[in-house]
């Protein structure tokens, strides 16, 4: 029972992230920032005609510098519509 327990330890104490399950403060921090990049790098917010529907490519770098590409659009706003139903 000893040697059980002390291999039981060293696993533990050797894979910590994988054993250990996500904490909620984890979980609401990487949220935020996924929905901060999703409406802010592959969304135009509006109301006009073609706005608010993902962009399935963006290229170049952080911080808005890039282009857009947009295509049939069926299955990037089917994901979209899903992760504004989990809000």
């Amino acid at each position: 029972m000893k040697q059980f327990i002390l291999l039981l330890f060293c696993v533990l104490s050797v894979f910590p992230k994988e054993v250990f399950p996500q904490y909620d403060v984890e979980n609401l921090r990487k949220y935020w920032y996924y929905r901060y990049r999703l409406i802010n790098d592959f969304v135009k917010i509006g109301s006009n005609r073609g706005e608010s529907i993902p962009a399935r490519i963006r290229t170049g770098t952080k911080f808005g510098a890039g282009e857009l590409k947009w295509g049939d659009a069926t299955i990037t706003l089917g994901e979209y519509i899903s992760v504004l139903a989990t809000e």
